[in-house]
């Protein structure tokens, strides 16, 4: 009698658990599933150990399969769960005449999962049915639940993919915009020499608004920091890349510290994009549990190297044509911007498979089709 309680409780625990997670994946926008999260990153240390020791594009195909793994996988462990959970209320009854109407081959916990399993489909064969009418009734409450997991499970495919979409056209929008240019000089120029400064403003505006919808996504399903798209040029960090190129080019790189009134580089909705940027950054450190990876240079070495970065950045826009204001100590803040926001961008770099020059490289981006 025990084991019949315990078996029943047990499985009521089960279903109870499948429940909760589909709403806090599904339907609770500032909730947290606990499979989701467990799965997703142990899936995808699975994944980047059997990736790691590939080369380039055999290691990009094996982790490209992360994202859709994840998605059908996590379906799957709500189902398992209320076949599993339903089971066990009808294990300890199963074999009895009493209350279950039953062949000889559906006796035991097998013949338990098997009802479970069609019942939860609807698909009802009709050779075992519940003679109980309140085994019946939990019957009918596995039917109810089968049709809720088909139904979350297409509104949380359909919530999950646009934004994966949203993404990767961001990518591909900023990549023309830079000219496949992570440091943003080519766009910044663009705007300068026709002297539509409103438009630079409107643009940034709408790369900000696009950040933040990315961001929001990225909060309610954890699943999409592991979408690894094939081509490097689609991913999240080649976004935040370029964002960072637009913010150091524009707040440091034309920098004026005595003249903040009418510059381009100090309009408001840059430095909200700024804001923007570091709080992503954060967001993705916290929820994806990556620290910041420091690096393998001392920081001298490093800060060195920012300054030539910073220095080659006010050549090449000098070289375009682009009227520069005295530094004012623009080097320095460029290099505390840095050290503040890179170790952020190389631990998620590195946490989502891809390697500092993939990400990094300038871009040949193909001619326009009607252009001659």
């Amino acid at each position: 009698m025990l084991m019949e309680v315990f078996s029943i409780v047990l499985g009521v625990c089960i279903i109870l658990l499948a429940i909760t997670d589909i709403v806090l994946t599904v339907l609770h926008i500032q909730g947290r599933s606990l499979i989701e999260w467990l799965f997703t990153r142990s899936l995808w240390s699975l994944l980047r150990a059997i990736a790691s020791p590939l080369p380039g594009r055999a290691r990009h195909h094996v982790l490209s399969w992360g994202f859709p793994l994840m998605i059908a996988g996590l379906i799957g462990i709500w189902v398992c769960l209320l076949v599993v959970g339903y089971s066990l209320i009808y294990w300890p009854f199963i074999s009895n005449d009493a209350y279950f109407s039953q062949t000889q081959y559906h006796q035991g916990f097998g013949g338990a999962l098997y009802f479970s399993g069609v019942t939860l489909a609807t698909i009802g064969y009709g050779d075992i049915h519940p003679r109980s009418t309140l085994l019946g009734f939990v019957a009918v409450t596995e039917g109810f639940s089968g049709f809720v997991v088909i139904t979350m499970s297409v509104t949380f495919l359909l919530s999950v993919y646009p934004s994966l979409l949203k993404k990767s056209s961001l990518a591909s929008a900023l990549n023309r915009e830079v000219d496949g240019d992570i440091s943003a000089v080519p766009m910044i120029a663009r705007y300068i020499d026709a002297g539509n400064l409103e438009a630079l403003y409107t643009r940034i505006a709408d790369i900000n608004k696009d950040l933040l919808e990315v961001i929001e996504a990225h909060r309610v399903h954890s699943a999409l920091y592991y979408a690894h798209p094939f081509e490097p040029d689609r991913s999240l960090v080649r976004v935040l890349l370029i964002i960072r190129g637009i913010i150091t080019a524009l707040r440091f790189g034309l920098y004026d510290q005595s003249r903040k009134v009418g510059q381009p580089w100090n309009d408001p909705r840059i430095l909200v994009l700024e804001d923007s940027f570091t709080y992503a950054l954060a967001m993705f450190a916290e929820s994806v549990y990556v620290a910041s990876r420091q690096s393998e240079y001392s920081e001298e070495e490093v800060r060195e190297y920012l300054r030539k970065d910073y220095r080659s950045l006010r050549h090449r826009l000098h070289d375009l044509g682009l009227v520069l204001s005295a530094d004012d100590g623009a080097e320095e803040e460029y290099v505390r911007f840095r050290l503040s926001v890179d170790p952020y961008i190389n631990a998620y770099r590195e946490h989502s498979g891809y390697t500092t020059s993939e990400v990094e490289s300038k871009l040949e981006l193909a001619a326009h089709p009607l252009k001659k």
